[in-house]
């Protein structure tokens, strides 16, 4: 080999020899990100988890240093970078590291963003400290949104007991979507301006049809099969608030709703009424339906990053387009 080719080879093997001492050497944060799934519907929260490793050697504290944005990109196309500067709004300010230690926190990606356009979306985390000389950034976090398929609606109005007013109205519909792992039985409330709320109530199980009812007070309730003899009832306020979820039997007959439609109240009727403990078991705040997709998302190692950029308006992320 020539000894000019020798040379250029041993040269170029010292540069990247160097660089990535350099970059192992500037990574003092290292970042996790991961989404619950990958698949989401139209105006459904989307849950991030952001995992941070403090590597400086220093404690640090994000308090009065920490800086947090993200930056979103739908099909491909930039669509939002947003900096949290509000205090309050702002995912890591409570965040304490000491050296080598680390920890996560969950937010919701639409306080930052609009995810209401169908298609994929990439979203990659920053988070900076004034004592670390750059900010760094998450490879980016994948996840899509679509719409579904509605197989249930009624419109009511809002009470305003108090309000000479006109009477504001809300639609509410049960729409079958594809999840993960399969059809999902989906809650969603909206009105002419915004979505207020879209909720994941069970698997849809083919030939079974979900029931939704409203009563007198405008409370909704739901009725989804889970299971082969398992059901979930549940009611929710005309904000989407979930008020009650109870597990229901086969026995004899499915159970059903049934509205009284001289007092405007909502009954199950049929069925058995499930014991906690014996006939089925909770996990978190209530029982969990079979079929909830629960897949890891896309998330990996930190890289240096120094752009930086505001935050949402209230109900921005609900607003219709």
């Amino acid at each position: 080999m020539p000894r000019s080719r020798s040379f250029f080879l041993r040269l170029v093997c010292l540069v990247a020899f160097a660089a990535c001492c350099t970059l192992d050497v500037s990574a003092q944060l290292s970042l996790q990100v991961t989404v619950g799934q990958y698949r989401h519907m139209a105006y459904e929260p989307v849950s991030l988890n952001l995992r941070v490793r403090n590597d400086s050697g220093n404690p640090l504290s994000f308090r009065d240093g920490g800086t947090f944005s993200l930056q979103v990109r739908h099909n491909g196309k930039f669509i939002a970078s947003r900096l949290a500067k509000d205090k309050g709004k702002n995912p890591i300010h409570a965040l304490t590291l000491p050296a080598g230690a680390e920890k996560s926190i969950s937010l919701q990606i639409n306080r930052f963003a609009q995810l209401q356009r169908p298609g994929e979306y990439e979203v990659v985390v920053r988070v900076g400290h004034r004592r670390l000389r750059s900010d760094y950034r998450a490879r980016p976090a994948v996840f899509s949104v679509s719409h579904g398929i509605e197989v249930w609606h009624r419109s009511v109005g809002v009470p305003r007991p108090n309000s000479a007013g006109e009477i504001a109205s809300r639609r509410i519909a049960i729409v079958r979507f594809r999840g993960d792992h399969g059809d999902l039985n989906m809650l969603k409330i909206e009105d002419d301006q915004y979505v207020y709320a879209v909720s994941r109530l069970g698997p849809s199980i083919v030939g079974v049809t979900p029931q939704g009812e409203v009563d007198a007070r405008s409370f909704v309730h739901t009725m989804v099969q889970t299971a082969p003899r398992q059901f979930e009832y549940r009611t929710f306020d005309l904000a989407g608030k979930q008020k009650e979820v109870k597990v229901y039997l086969f026995e004899g007959t499915n159970p059903r709703l049934v509205r009284d439609p001289d007092l405007g109240r909502v009954i199950v009727l049929g069925g058995r009424l499930a014991v906690e403990g014996l006939d089925f078991n909770t996990a978190g705040e209530g029982p969990t339906p079979a079929g909830l997709d629960d897949a890891p998302g896309v998330g990996d190692v930190a890289q240096p990053d120094d752009t930086i950029i505001e935050d949402l308006p209230d109900m921005a992320d609900r607003a219709k387009e």
